[in-house]
């Protein structure tokens, strides 16, 4: 299901007025429990999730509302485009079109930051242009999705894995030759799991997993008495 808020309230503020349940689950919670109040309803309508067409257009709708909440700031039709993309195929466990506003409402947010802190009490009032750039940023930066590794040639992407996933030869050599989608590039973890490198990939079905190298072991490893279990070394 869809939230009807973000599908009517742009087009039908004055006209319309609307109880709608997010989810099943919350209808099940909300509504259906009070037998009289679901009486007045008849028969649920379950609406389904818009298509990118059909989204692109709700979220073209909240672009000024956006751009209400961020004096100064100007978002560009690509940035609308971006948003409603790159959420549709990496953002699998939320739905359109409240995902695309959230992440373009999140990439004004993330862009505004640096007018807000020069200023010191509210955003610059000269003119900035929020852009897909902005929104692949943010994308990368709560997901974990670098659109510049997404979509690469088979080869190029099995040789970013390798570099970084260190004897994980055989599992990189089986999401390359399968096609799978890799949500962004191979990041080294810090500190005490310091050695240990991962990444996200995307199973076909939409659930999103993780595959983890640390051959050489991790950083704490070198002082604990107490070590993880390690399927390279599975005596110790």
């Amino acid at each position: 299901m869809v939230d009807l808020a973000f599908v009517k309230v742009p087009g039908c503020l004055c006209t319309s007025r609307i109880i709608a349940a997010t989810t099943t689950e919350e209808f099940e919670r909300h509504v259906k429990q009070d037998p009289a109040f679901a009486r007045r309803f008849g028969r649920p309508i379950i609406v389904g999730e818009p298509t990118t067409d059909v989204a692109l257009t709700i979220v073209g709708e909240w672009k000024q509302r956006i751009e209400e909440v961020h004096p100064g700031l100007t978002i560009a039709d690509d940035a609308v485009s971006a948003a409603v993309e790159l959420s549709a195929a990496h953002v699998p466990d939320r739905r359109l079109p409240d995902k695309a506003i959230d992440l373009l409402d999140d990439a004004a947010t993330f862009a505004m930051l640096p007018t807000i802190h020069q200023s010191g009490s509210g955003p610059s009032k000269t003119g900035l242009t929020l852009t897909r750039e902005h929104v692949e940023a943010v994308l990368q930066e709560q997901y974990g999705v670098d659109v510049a590794l997404v979509g690469i040639d088979a080869g190029r992407l099995r040789t970013a894995l390798e570099r970084e996933l260190i004897g994980q030869e055989a599992a990189v050599e089986q999401l390359v030759s399968s096609g799978i989608t890799v949500l962004g590039s191979p990041t080294a973890s810090r500190g005490p799991h310091e050695g240990q490198r991962w990444v996200y990939f995307l199973a076909p079905w939409g659930m999103q997993f993780e595959l983890v190298s640390f051959p050489e072991g991790k950083a704490y490893e070198k002082d604990a008495a107490v070590k993880l279990w390690h399927p390279g070394h599975p005596a110790q």
